[in-house]
């Protein structure tokens, strides 16, 4: 992600990103997309990873934090090369103690 100010956040910072489907759940009846009839299933969708700043520039010049992702990923059964979604992100970002422990 790039900023106006010149921050730019990348994923490597050594905890990878990784989300599961929830589908033991079930779907998501209430999401406006959930469409039966039409062979649409929302299944819930969550996540996270680690997050770093790179360009040393802006305000979040040298931070670290996270990810998290919570969301929908739309299943079409009858056109499995269709998959549409959404997803709410909440990013927590800190100066660290110790600067050179992130990868």
């Amino acid at each position: 992600m790039a900023f106006a100010d010149g921050s730019v956040l990348t994923s490597d910072a050594g905890v990878p990103l990784t989300g599961r489907a929830a589908n033991l759940w079930g779907p998501v009846i209430k999401s406006p997309d959930f469409d039966p009839l039409n062979g649409i299933t929302p299944i819930r969708i969550l996540g996270c990873g680690g997050l770093k700043e790179i360009a040393g520039k802006g305000k979040y010049a040298g931070m670290v934090g996270s990810i998290c992702f919570n969301g929908v990923l739309n299943f079409n059964q009858n056109d499995t090369s269709v998959l549409t979604g959404s997803s709410k992100c909440t990013i927590t970002l800190h100066t660290p103690a110790n600067p050179g422990s992130i990868p």
